[in-house]
């Protein structure tokens, strides 16, 4: 794993609020989503663990919609275990303080590096492209957390309050920013 490989890097996790999440993902059908998948084969340990957690015996009984947040929930599980494991390199970012949190906190304090006004004039003009808009690509990004939120199905809704909200709420604990020493940026 990653943290074998490079143990005193420091690293970020982007999480969402849950159900914006599940509207990602599950916009254009569940055939069609990432994380529905792996839903036909073989399972992880977490995994298991999570079917066994909610009484399910099988992945099969599960809707695509448990299905997905289950899966999700596993990811964000992992990070979790991984920021928690090592303190003071991993860093939970909630996807609502993007991008201003980057050229404030994450940048300058959790990875060191100095960062100017031309700097952050970049990042702001990175952030502000839409970057998943297939036939889309350099389109306008605009914000859509509260219409993902008025459209999720009851169904999204109540699997991403029993797969994934105690994740989220753990996830929102870990909101700490450590201050390392700065490099310069290359």
């Amino acid at each position: 794993s990653f943290d074998r490989l490079f143990p005193d890097t420091p690293f970020v996790f982007v999480y969402r609020e849950p159900v914006e999440v599940l509207m990602s993902q599950l916009k254009m059908g569940a055939k069609n989503a990432n994380c529905v998948r792996p839903k036909r084969g073989p399972q992880g340990e977490l995994m298991q663990h999570l079917l066994e957690e909610h009484d399910f015996s099988s992945t099969r009984e599960m809707s695509d919609e448990d299905y997905c947040a289950a899966h999700l929930a596993s990811i964000t599980e992992s990070a979790l275990s991984a920021i928690e494991q090592a303190p003071g390199l991993g860093m939970a970012v909630n996807y609502a303080d993007l991008p201003k949190l980057l050229h404030e906190e994450i940048f300058p304090k959790h990875f060191g590096l100095e960062v100017g006004p031309q700097e952050v004039q970049r990042i702001e003009q990175v952030c502000s492209v839409y970057s998943k808009g297939a036939g889309n690509k350099g389109g306008e990004f605009h914000e859509d957390s509260e219409e993902k939120k008025k459209n999720a199905t009851p169904a999204m809704r109540e699997a991403a309050k029993k797969f994934l909200q105690k994740s989220y709420e753990k996830l929102e604990m870990h909101k700490t920013v450590p201050i390392r020493t700065k490099v310069s940026a290359r």
